[in-house]
């Protein structure tokens, strides 16, 4: 009977610590990082996160049954959740697992467990609390899988052949999730052979499983979209410094009133635990070892994982550091162990509580449902009423997208990780029975040259018709698929009006885009991208940004065309590079980032004028302007010779999403800011 109270007991503290938790953080800091996990498990799961070759997609998987989008969000949410408090019991489990009969190893691990909880939330920033339990999962699933098998095989004494086969399985899984955790499985695998009673044979295959895995996961990456910068490498030169860098990260993740507090708990229950007898010494002893080793793995992942590109990229955010926030959080189990071991039942049961006043008390407030979430609160509800799609800022698509599905009607994300979903968004928007309908799109936090990028890059060629304002940065624009005539195809037997009139009444092609701008195939020759000149008009300064007009004047002897029938377009690129040094003038990096369809047909001697969208840098400064033309794989126009042009501004910002522009001498630029404010 005691049995069964303390099971009960056990699942109603981490149910309740769960959603305790879950109510406190989520509301405030859920973001698109997590919510396009459920984008993924409704529309279509892919084996990697969307738009990376990393990370698999086991979240969206479980939560798949799920096909009520509401209920699939939180069902993602609360697994994600649910796997970091289930690493914390594992930790307890493991601990506890020899101590008396079942019913006093429950009492332990329960202590162990609410202790480590309460800790966790204690010690830890609301922020950094969310980024832990809920926005990086792929740390809280991989860990507990990794240890699910482990913890089972060191505490039998013979193996049978299913434990080795489960042991595989979890440790694949748990890699696949994040390949960082084969670094964990082969140390966690040297130390169980050199200080463990487990089977060498199992220690042996867990390392050679992990190795397996790990290149396994490594090999299929490659076919998948990458970044450029790669996760496997390291600059070891200036280890120090790194580590200096994301230790301070780390401290600015943790609350230092409540770590302090936590300490002083972790020493008043030190000061009235029972002395140990002699063989508890004993084991004490080997527990103090445990410490020191579990210290020296988290300080050592600190050093090597500030020293990897990709977290370098990345400012070394904390979050990249999660497996040595682990490290210490199962050191707390390990001191609370040691304490509450020598415990009679009678005095577990009452910290028990103490514990669970303390934790629950100051966290809990009225349930906050998913539509009051800050993140879903800044989609006004006749924007997500109305369109089949969203567009633009990557933070605000996926919330949207996500909130408009809850009605249950198609609508679907651009922009950012929408590759990911190609097909399905070509299946929709290009379907041929919907040829001359138009598709309204929300254009979210970005200009609508911006978010007629992101759909052309997917969708192809497409008109943009009567955008309307919905509030401060959220637009609803019209689109409707379309195509242009091909150079190769045009028959100048035709009038351009007869030729139109036939094509926009086939039932298979969209209508035409434009029947003065035609589509071509092949490349442009070097000795025409030499002739192309650029002229940059006056700067615009306004709420959304910088907008910058560019006129394209065809100085060679042939056509030129931009669209192209064979995915080699000839796009406008730009960047802000910093005036000093001038060295900074002649690299060749820093155009990736940014790229604008061109939509004309250039006779020679003719010119053109588009407006660019350009994102102000974060740090003022003095900065040069530079404006290219690039023909996708195909070459940039300055190699062949093409003349960049520079321009030389100063950017302060100013109030609001404004900023000050200054030119030099004789140069104008135009302010449009307080006119919009």
């Amino acid at each position: 009977m005691k049995v069964k109270l303390y099971t009960l007991c056990e699942v109603a503290y981490f149910a309740a610590l769960v959603y305790v938790t879950v109510n406190w953080v989520g509301p405030v800091y859920l973001n698109a990082d997590q919510i396009i996990n459920s984008a993924m498990s409704l529309q279509h799961l892919t084996i990697f996160y969307w738009g990376q070759n990393r990370l698999a997609s086991l979240l969206p998987l479980l939560a798949a049954p799920i096909r009520n989008p509401e209920a699939n969000l939180a069902a993602c949410i609360i697994i994600s959740a649910s796997a970091f408090f289930g690493l914390l019991w594992i930790f307890a489990n493991s601990l506890a697992y020899d101590e008396g009969d079942q019913s006093r190893r429950q009492l332990v691990r329960l202590s162990i467990f609410s202790l480590t909880a309460a800790i966790f939330l204690a010690s830890f920033k609301q922020s950094a609390i969310y980024e832990i339990v809920i926005g990086h999962y792929e740390y809280g699933l991989s860990y507990l899988s990794l240890l699910a098998g482990f913890h089972k095989a060191s505490k039998k004494s013979r193996l049978a052949p299913i434990d080795y086969l489960l042991n595989a399985v979890l440790l694949f899984t748990a890699i696949g999730l994040n390949t960082s955790t084969a670094i964990t499985a082969l140390a966690l695998s040297l130390w169980l052979y050199l200080f463990s009673d487990t089977e060498r044979r199992y220690c042996i295959s867990a390392a050679i499983v992990a190795v397996i895995s790990g290149s396994f996961w490594m090999w299929i990456s490659v076919f998948y979209p990458h970044s450029p910068t790669s996760y496997s490498q390291f600059d070891l030169r200036n280890i120090v410094g790194s580590f200096e860098i994301a230790a301070t990260h780390m401290l600015e993740a943790c609350s230092l009133a409540g770590l302090t507090a936590s300490l002083v708990f972790l020493a008043a229950i030190a000061s009235v635990s029972p002395r140990l007898n002699r063989t508890e010494t004993h084991r004490s002893g080997n527990q103090y070892f445990q410490l020191a080793s579990i210290s020296i793995f988290g300080l050592v992942w600190i050093c090597f994982f500030a020293c990897n590109s990709w977290v370098i990229l990345n400012d070394r955010a904390f979050r990249y550091f999660i497996p040595s926030f682990y490290c210490l959080l199962l050191i707390a189990s390990v001191i609370a162990f040691q304490n509450f071991r020598a415990w009679p039942v009678k005095r577990l049961k009452p910290l028990i509580f103490l514990i669970a006043s303390g934790t629950f008390l100051p966290l809990l407030k009225p349930f906050v449902p998913l539509g009051n979430y800050s993140v879903f609160q800044a989609v006004p509800s006749q924007v997500s009423g109305q369109v089949s799609g969203f567009a633009g800022d990557y933070w605000s698509v996926w919330p949207g997208m996500v909130k408009a599905g809850w009605d249950h009607r198609p609508v679907f994300g651009f922009g950012y990780r929408s590759f990911g979903n190609e097909n399905n968004l070509k299946n929709y928007f290009l379907d041929p029975q919907k040829y001359g309908k138009s598709f309204a799109i929300a254009c979210m936090h970005m200009s609508i040259e911006g978010c007629s990028q992101q759909l052309s890059e997917i969708l192809g060629n497409i008109k943009v018709i009567d955008p309307q304002k919905v509030s401060e940065g959220i637009k609803i624009i019209k689109v409707e698929p379309c195509f242009y005539k091909s150079v190769t195809t045009a028959d100048q037997k035709f009038s351009t009006s007869q030729k139109s009139d036939e094509i926009a009444t086939s039932t298979t092609q969209p209508p035409l885009c434009d029947p003065q701008v035609k589509s071509f195939k092949g490349e442009v020759t070097e000795r025409q991208a030499k002739e192309i000149r650029l002229k940059l008009g006056t700067i615009v300064s306004d709420p959304e940004g910088l907008k910058l007009p560019v006129t394209i004047f065809n100085g060679s002897s042939e056509p030129l065309n931009t669209v192209s029938g064979d995915g080699k377009p000839v796009r406008l690129s730009w960047r802000l590079v910093a005036a000093e040094p001038v060295s900074a003038r002649l690299t060749s990096e820093g155009w990736d980032g940014a790229r604008q369809n061109l939509e004309m047909s250039l006779n020679p001697g003719e010119s053109a004028t588009t407006n660019v969208r350009i994102k102000p840098p974060e740090v003022q400064g003095k900065y040069l302007l530079q404006v290219a033309i690039v023909q996708e794989g195909v070459r940039w126009f300055q190699n062949a010779g093409m003349p960049i042009p520079n321009l030389p501004i100063t950017i302060s910002p100013v109030s609001g999403h404004c900023f000050l522009i200054t030119l030099p001498l004789g140069l104008s630029v135009e302010d449009a800011c307080d006119a919009k404010n």
